[in-house]
């Protein structure tokens, strides 16, 4: 499918197997098979449990910090088992020098979780089992990086680790404390400010439980449940299967968060049927990359960014929510927009009615799916559940009307009186665990379902019911997909305790904030070309955390509201996906649709501009970001950045209602520009959002009158 295969996390593997083929092993002993299953499994079920506080239910008052350690020692014992040392090999058997690493990173692992609450305290003393335990980690965690992602991210973090032994020798504003060898490995390993702290903590709680639910959502057939949705939606417009590509990807990329998996679960589909409705293959490459890169902004999930972004910001989930939504809002409709005026354009008529499922018969078989997002969603917002349950809550949703209801095709009225019968049961058993036994509401909701789906293997009262092989496959690969995210937690924890110990974080801070001082745009300007070009060939959780301590702080001590700043730079972080010269999204797209990557890649830049451009507005207008208690004034600046996109987007394609001349190209552009000009720039912005509203009005006038003239003309 790709000439250079990909990483899921956005890196290319070079020749050889791709991520996916790794993961999926060709291990020949069925002994290393069956182990790294168990592994696998044991990781996400570690998760799983410490996410539902069942640890504390049964008694084991242990540290987060143990828990951390013995699962990052069995994710460590995974990576060595699967990953060869030559990236995109394949590796049949494991080498005496992997089981080394393997086993050392196990017992590394296993030694910080039953010792940790002592081997703290002693730190600072230096003692030789401290070392040595975060020399193994130190040095794992960087050979696990590069295995698992390769060299962009594992350059930066031995960059900083150098930075930090000689950064007391530079002079100037970036001169730092001293540190030597000892301290720096000892801190960065074992300190709750570095690898112990809560991005891993992040990754192994919140993070995992939502690539659970991603997973059983997907295997029991959620997946194709998005595709024929959207094609049912959209297949009847001009253009339909470029916005079929469109809301697909935006639905699955909000629950997969990975964007080449995106690509390849959606695009498969997608992009054949854009080529085929007569996109050309470059931009319906481009529309498939654009479509699945935005999934990771799209509530109510977001990828693993969001959780991340909560954590360091000390806000509820909800609010990062809330906060993307219009951002988000304004990418998809530049999308949808784009798609609809160079299907215009082209002459690009819908999909074939024989394509195109019965938008009834689609909501019936797959009304199940909808269950666990109205779950999450209730969870989240009206219960105020901790994000990592409500995963849960969802992820037991699927697993048990996947038992109990069934998915596929069957008549509504028997699946509908299974429902209620299962739901009544469900209510029951919850009310008994968390009523009279005093459970909890997270162990009696995992215990009721744990019976509810007991009594409908017993029964086998499901209409094609999901088989439990379903769960297992949804466990095993939870636990090897989070491979690479371990990594890069891990890595990225390095560089925040570098930051730490050094004061390099604090001296880039002052030194961002004096050169804000004397022009804040021109910072965001430099801030947006660092979020690139860092997030080049790495993850967009990794470049966001990077700019997170680097960049956000200062943004945010020059007046910025702090989650403005944290969403600039994980948008421009976001974009590196489809800016040349690495822009993985687009290239992975482009060998699918067999198209020249470089172009596809500047079609992808042109298709998702808003992502370029949105960032800069909301820093200067917390409207867009839905923290302006002015109800009013929000409503008039998401309403006129919606009407500029819309028109910015017209000048782009060339088509409004017609095809335009430059100079009203021109026109619309300007007009365009001033309606999504931010209130934040200054008083003058009402009168010139007032001009440009003007402005489209007449252009609007003008080309819709000469169209229908022009139409009656050919008519006649």
């Amino acid at each position: 499918m790709a000439d250079s295969p990909t990483t899921e996390s956005g890196e290319p593997g070079g020749p050889g197997l791709s991520r996916a083929e790794i993961l999926a092993g060709s291990l020949t002993s069925p002994v290393l098979t069956a182990m790294k299953a168990a592994l696998a499994i044991l990781l996400t079920l570690g998760s799983l449990a410490w996410s539902s506080d069942l640890f504390r239910t049964i008694g084991l008052n242990i540290l987060d910090e143990q828990i951390m350690g013995s699962m990052l020692g069995l994710g460590l014992m995974l990576v060595y088992i699967i990953f060869p040392a030559r990236r995109g090999a394949e590796k049949t058997s494991v080498p005496w020098y992997d089981w080394v690493a393997a086993l050392l990173g196990l017992a590394a692992g296993l030694y910080i979780g039953f010792t940790f609450d002592t081997l703290v305290e002693r730190m600072l003393e230096r003692p030789p089992d401290a070392l040595v335990v975060a020399a193994v980690m130190y040095l794992l965690c960087f050979e696990g990086l590069r295995r698992t992602t390769g060299w962009p991210l594992l350059s930066i973090v031995l960059v900083f680790s150098a930075y930090s032994l000689f950064g007391h020798l530079v002079p100037g504003a970036l001169q730092t404390r001293q540190v030597d060898v000892v301290r720096l490995v000892i801190y960065s390993s074992l300190d709750t400010s570095a690898l112990m702290g809560f991005i891993l903590k992040v990754a192994l709680s919140i993070v995992v439980t939502f690539v659970f639910f991603g997973q059983v959502l997907i295997k029991a057939g959620g997946g194709q449940f998005f595709n024929d949705l959207a094609l049912a939606l959209m297949g009847r417009y001009r253009g339909g299967s470029a916005k079929i590509s469109i809301t697909a990807s935006s639905m699955f990329g909000s629950v997969s968060g990975i964007v080449v998996s995106n690509i390849v679960a959606t695009g498969i589909v997608t992009i054949p049927l854009m080529k085929r409705n007569g996109f050309p293959a470059r931009l319906a490459a481009a529309i498939e990359a654009c479509a699945s890169t935005g999934g990771q902004l799209m509530p109510p999930v977001m990828g693993a960014t969001a959780f991340i972004m909560a954590d360091i910001l000390a806000r509820p989930y909800q609010d990062i929510v809330i906060a993307a939504l219009v951002p988000s809002l304004l990418y998809y409709v530049a999308l949808f927009i784009q798609a609809d005026l160079e299907a215009a354009r082209r002459g690009i008529r819908r999909v074939e009615e024989s394509l195109i499922p019965r938008l009834a018969k689609v909501l019936i078989n797959g009304w199940p799916f909808i269950l666990p997002f109205a779950v999450l969603i209730y969870t989240l917002f009206a219960l105020n559940w901790q994000v990592q349950v409500s995963a849960i809550a969802a992820s037991l949703v699927v697993i048990v009307f996947g038992v109990c209801i069934g998915f596929g095709e069957a008549p509504f009225l028997p699946r509908l009186i299974k429902f209620v019968a299962y739901s009544v049961l469900f209510g029951i058993l919850y009310y008994l665990f968390n009523g009279p036994l005093d459970w909890g509401f997270e162990n009696a909701m995992i215990s009721a379902s744990v019976i509810a789906v007991v009594v409908g293997l017993v029964t086998k009262s499901g209409v094609n019911p999901m088989p439990l092989g379903v769960i297992y496959d949804a466990l095993y690969e939870t636990g090897t997909s989070i491979l690479d995210l371990l990594m890069i937690a891990a890595g990225a924890s390095f560089i925040i305790g570098i930051l730490s110990v050094t004061g390099l974080g604090y001296a880039f801070t002052l030194l961002f904030v004096e050169f804000g001082s004397q022009n804040l745009f021109l910072l965001l300007v430099i801030a947006a070309f660092l979020c690139i070009i860092l997030g080049m060939g790495m993850p967009t959780i990794a470049v966001y955390i990077i700019l997170a301590v680097l960049v956000a702080p200062s943004l945010v001590d020059l007046g910025i509201m702090p989650i403005a700043a944290h969403m600039f730079v994980m948008y421009l972080g976001m974009m590196s996906f489809l800016t040349p010269p690495v822009a993985i999204a687009a290239f992975f797209a482009a060998s699918m649709a067999d198209a020249p990557p470089m172009a596809t890649g500047w079609t992808s830049m042109r298709f998702g501009w808003t992502a370029y451009v949105v960032p800069f507005l909301f820093v200067f207008s917390p409207s867009l970001l839905l923290q302006d208690p002015n109800v009013a004034l929000t409503l008039i600046t998401v309403t006129t950045a919606i009407a500029g996109v819309w028109l910015i987007s017209a000048a782009m394609i060339g088509y409004l209602f017609r095809l335009m001349a430059m100079p009203m190209r021109a026109g619309v552009l300007a007009s365009g520009i001033l309606l999504l000009t931010p209130t934040g720039f200054g008083s003058w912005v009402v009168t010139a959002n007032a001009i440009g509203a003007v402005a489209a009005v007449l252009i609007l006038g003008i080309e819709f009158t000469a169209s229908r003239r022009a139409s009656r003309v050919r008519a006649d």
